[in-house]
């Protein structure tokens, strides 16, 4: 098992363009790590990259598609949404 927290930080007054990077190097390394890892053997610890690309496989995995099923029949009007939630991008 291996658990790995790529982060980064910056002061106040870190001007905005410099924060996208920063944000975008901790999104690189983290699918960098995924490619080693496999997203399909990983595991969601509640501080999630709100950019990851691969959030569906990367949060969901193989379940993906069962909860999409069940979101539509429990939520049918997508009442109940978050950043990177099943039927999110819908």
């Amino acid at each position: 098992m291996v658990s790995w927290n790529p982060s980064s930080g910056w002061e106040d007054d870190t001007p905005a363009d410099m924060i996208k990077v920063f944000k975008a190097a901790v999104t690189n390394v983290t699918q960098e790590l995924g490619k080693v890892g496999g997203l399909d053997h990983a595991a969601y610890f509640n501080e999630a990259d709100p950019e990851e690309p691969q959030w569906k496989k990367a949060f969901f995995g193989k379940h993906y598609n069962r909860l999409l099923k069940i979101k539509r029949q429990v939520d049918p009007k997508g009442v109940f949404t978050c950043n990177r939630c099943v039927g999110s991008d819908l």
